[in-house]
C-alpha cells in the first residue's frame, strides 16, 4: 500500500497499487512537495516572460537534472551493473521469449563498434538502418555509441524519394536493412552513390543473402554481408572503444512532416540522457525498475520508443520485441507479460473498441460491465488506481490478460487521447496511465503528467530538463497575459538543429534559444499544460476571419460518433466544411438503437447518420464557445479512416491536410456547392 495525492485537494489518498520496495512511505517526498506548492510547475526564477520550470527544479537552479554530463554508454553501464547477466533484449517466434543478457550485449556492442571501424568508419560517422524493432536494431545503436558514431534510422513512411534524399544528404556508406526492405534499397543504389556496404539483418526464417541479392549488390559495386558475418568481423578485429562526449550527436531523427523533404533533427547524448532522466523523475513511485519488462512495438526510428528503451536500459530492465505483425501483438504480449506499455491513442482506441464490442454483445454482460466500470471510475476520479478490487477478479481480469496480465504503467504520447478512454484504461487495467507532450526537436518530451495526478484534459507539468513559456499569437486571439499562446521550449533537451538545414533551424529556434513548437497551449489552474490548438495550420476565410482548424477538430472529436475529423476552409470561401470518419463501434450502436440496418460503409452514406453527427458536433461547438463562422456548415462522411498507409496521416498520426484535401477534392467541391 502507498499514498497517492489528489491534486485538487492536495490530500494523500491510500492506494493498493504495488510499488517498488524502496518507495517512500507513507507519502513520497515528491508528493509532499506538491502538497506544499499546490502547483504542477513553477515560475522560472528571474523570468519576465512568464516561463515556467519543473517542481523538481526548486533549489537546484533553472534545471534540476542530475549529472547532465552522462552519455548513453554511461546509462548502459549503469543498467549492466544493476543486472549483469539479467535479461536484456528478448525475441520470440510466437511462443516463449529468448533473451540476450546485459553482459552478452556488452560484448556484442563492442564487436559491432569494432566492425564499423574495420569497415573504414570514424568517430561521428553516420550509420543507416532500415528495420522494424528487433534486438539487432538496439544492439547496433549500442555499437554506434561505443565508437561515438551517429545512427540514422530510416522508415517506410518516408517514401522512396524521402529515403533517397536522406541517403544522399547524409552520405551514408554503411546501411543495415531488414530482409523485407533490402530489395527496395538495392533498387535505390543507382541514385545513391555513397553506399559501399549493405548488411542484411536477420529474421526468424531468413538469415542468408540470396544469389539474386548478391548479384544486384555486385553490379553496383556494393559489398553485401549478413549480420553474423558483420559481427564476426568485429570479433576478429577488436578495437578499443572511443566513447562519445555529451555533445556528440547520437542520432539523426528524421521527421517526415506533412510537406516537403524530411528534416534530420540532430539529437545529442546530452539531449537524450537529460530527457530520459527528467521523465523518470516525473514518474515518481511508478518509475521503471529492474524487474520491469517493456514490449517494443512502436517504431524505434521515432523518439518516443527510443526514449522508453533508454529509460529501461538505465535501470537494467528487459525489452521484448514483437514479431512485427499487429495481429500478433496481443499474442506476443501474453507470452512476454510486459509491465510497461507505451501506447499511442490509435492503439488504445482499438483495444477499447474491441472490449466494448464484446461487452455489447449481451445486455446482461453490458449492464454488469458498466456497473463495475462506473464503480472503478469513481475510484480513479477520486485518486485511486488499483487492480485488486472485487471487480478486477470478476470482470476486468480477462481484459488485463489480453495484454499479458501484468501491466503496471501505460505511457501515452504522439497525439491527443480522449479523456474517457484514458480513464477507462486506468480503471479496467488498474494501471497508472501517463500522458506526455513533446516533439522530436525536444527529444520527445517536455511535459509529463505527474504520477499522483489522475485528472485528465492536460499533458502535465514541465520536466526538469527545460523551461516552457507561452508566446502570444495575437491574430488567433491567444495572449500570454491570459496564459495562452504558442508553446516555446528552452533547455538541455532541445536539439542541436536540423542537419545541413540552417534555414529551417532558424525558423524553428529563435536567437534566444527558444524552440517554437507551433502548438498552442494554455496553463491550467494547477499550472499544467493543455494543448488547445495548432499555430501553423491557421488560414483565413474570405471575410478576413482567421480559423484554427485543430481547435475545432478537438471539440468535434469529443462527439461519440466522430472517429476522425478534418476541418477545411478556402480563402475564397466564407464557410467551413468537414470530412468526418464516423467511429465504427459508436455508429453500430447508434444504428442498433434506431433500428437502422446496414453495414458501416452503407450507414456512412445515410442522411440519418449525417444529421445525427451534425447535431452532436454543433452541441460540442456551442459548449466550446465557437463563433458562428467556426462551425462546419456541411460535412462529408467517409468510411475510410485517415491512416499512415493511405498517406493521410504522419507516423505520429498528425493529419496530412494537403493530402486529405487532394484525396477528397471531389467531395469537398460537392459539399461547397450552394454555400457561397
Amino acid at each position: 500500500m502507498h499514498y497517492s495525492v489528489c491534486l485538487k485537494t492536495r490530500c494523500p489518498k491510500l492506494v493498493s497499487n504495488p510499488v517498488p520496495p524502496s518507495a517512500p512511505q507513507p507519502e513520497s517526498a515528491v508528493a509532499q512537495q506538491i502538497n506544499k506548492m499546490a502547483a504542477l510547475s513553477l515560475e522560472a526564477p528571474g523570468t519576465t516572460e512568464g516561463a515556467r520550470i519543473s517542481i523538481h527544479s526548486e533549489g537546484k537552479g533553472l534545471y534540476g537534472v542530475t549529472n547532465p554530463e552522462r552519455t548513453l554508454p554511461d546509462l548502459f553501464e549503469e543498467g549492466r551493473k544493476v543486472t549483469g547477466d539479467g535479461n536484456f533484449l528478448g525475441t520470440t517466434q510466437g511462443e516463449g521469449y529468448t533473451f540476450v543478457s546485459y553482459n552478452e550485449a556488452d560484448t556484442i556492442r563492442k564487436q559491432i563498434g569494432s566492425a564499423l571501424i574495420f569497415r573504414g568508419l570514424e568517430k561521428n560517422s553516420m550509420v543507416g538502418i532500415s528495420s522494424q524493432n528487433t534486438a539487432e536494431w538496439s544492439l547496433l545503436s549500442l555499437g554506434c555509441d561505443v565508437q561515438a558514431m551517429t545512427m540514422v534510422p530510416l522508415y517506410d513512411t518516408l517514401g522512396e524519394e524521402g529515403v533517397k534524399y536522406i541517403l544522399n544528404q547524409c552520405g551514408l556508406t554503411v546501411l543495415f536493412a531488414h530482409p523485407k526492405t533490402l530489395k527496395s534499397y538495392l533498387s535505390y543504389l543507382p541514385e545513391t552513390q555513397t553506399v559501399k556496404l549493405l548488411v542484411k539483418l536477420p529474421s526468424p526464417d531468413i538469415k542468408e543473402c540470396t544469389p539474386e541479392e548478391l548479384k544486384a549488390a555486385e553490379e553496383h559495386g556494393v559489398d553485401l554481408v549478413t549480420w553474423d558475418q558483420f559481427v564476426q568481423t568485429g570479433k576478429d578485429n577488436p578495437v578499443e572503444p572511443n566513447f562519445p562526449t555529451p555533445d556528440d550527436v547520437c542520432t539523426l531523427c528524421y521527421t517526415s512532416g506533412t510537406t516537403g523533404f524530411p528534416k534530420g533533427a540532430m539529437l545529442t547524448h546530452r539531449n537524450l540522457v537529460a530527457a530520459t532522466v527528467s521523465v523518470m523523475t516525473q514518474l515518481g513511485d511508478c518509475v521503471m525498475k529492474k524487474d520491469d519488462v517493456h514490449v517494443s512495438y512502436l517504431p524505434a526510428s521515432h523518439i518516443f520508443e527510443r526514449l522508453v528503451q533508454t529509460s529501461m536500459i538505465l535501470v537494467g530492465a528487459s525489452i521484448g520485441f514483437w514479431e512485427g505483425d499487429v495481429k500478433k501483438l496481443a499474442i506476443n504480449m501474453q507470452a512476454l507479460k510486459p509491465s510497461f506499455f507505451p501506447a499511442v491513442p490509435r492503439i488504445l482506441n482499438r483495444l477499447y473498441d474491441k472490449v466494448m464490442t464484446e461487452v455489447g454483445a449481451s445486455k446482461l454482460k453490458s449492464a454488469l460491465f458498466n456497473f463495475a466500470l462506473n464503480s472503478k471510475m469513481k475510484g480513479v476520479e477520486a485518486g485511486y488506481v488499483t487492480k485488486s478490487s472485487m471487480w478486477d477478479y470478476v470482470i476486468f481480469k480477462k481484459i488485463q490478460n489480453m495484454l499479458g496480465g501484468n501491466i503496471r504503467v501505460i505511457a501515452v504520447g504522439a497525439a491527443p487521447i480522449k479523456p474517457q478512454i484514458l480513464q477507462f484504461f486506468r480503471a479496467a487495467l488498474g494501471a497508472s496511465v501517463f500522458e506526455g507532450y513533446g516533439q522530436t526537436e525536444c527529444c520527445g518530451a517536455c511535459t509529463v503528467t505527474h504520477y499522483s495526478d489522475h485528472s485528465v484534459g492536460h499533458v502535465g507539468g514541465v520536466l526538469d530538463t527545460c523551461q516552457i513559456k507561452l508566446m502570444s499569437v495575437e491574430e488567433m486571439g491567444y495572449l500570454a497575459s491570459e496564459n495562452k499562446g504558442e508553446v516555446c521550449i528552452k533547455g538541455i533537451n532541445v536539439f542541436k538543429g536540423y542537419y545541413k538545414n540552417e534555414e529551417k533551424t532558424k525558423e524553428t529556434v529563435d536567437e534566444d534559444g527558444w524552440l517554437h513548437t507551433g502548438d498552442i497551449g494554455e496553463w491550467t489552474e494547477d499550472w499544467a499544460l493543455r494543448i488547445i490548438d495548432r499555430k501553423k495550420n491557421i488560414f483565413k476565410l474570405s471575410q478576413g476571419e482567421y480559423i484554427a482548424p485543430e481547435k475545432i477538430e478537438l471539440l468535434y472529436d469529443r462527439s461519440p460518433l466522430v472517429g476522425q475529423c478534418m476541418i477545411y476552409g478556402h480563402s475564397l470561401k466564407s464557410n467551413l466544411v468537414a470530412i468526418v470518419v464516423p467511429d465504427e463501434l459508436a455508429t453500430a450502436s447508434w444504428a442498433d438503437s434506431k433500428g437502422i440496418k446496414g453495414s458501416y460503409e452503407e450507414l456512412c452514406k445515410t442522411d440519418d447518420l449525417k444529421d445525427e453527427i451534425v447535431k452532436q458536433v454543433n452541441e460540442k461547438g456551442r459548449a466550446g464557445g465557437l463563433k458562428s463562422f467556426e462551425f462546419a456548415k456541411k460535412i462529408h462522411l467517409s468510411h475510410e479512416p485517415f491512416t499512415v498507409e493511405n498517406d493521410l496521416t504522419t507516423p505520429t498520426f498528425k493529419l496530412k491536410r494537403h493530402n486529405i484535401v487532394k484525396y477528397y477534392k471531389e467531395e469537398i467541391d460537392t459539399i461547397y456547392e450552394g454555400l457561397d
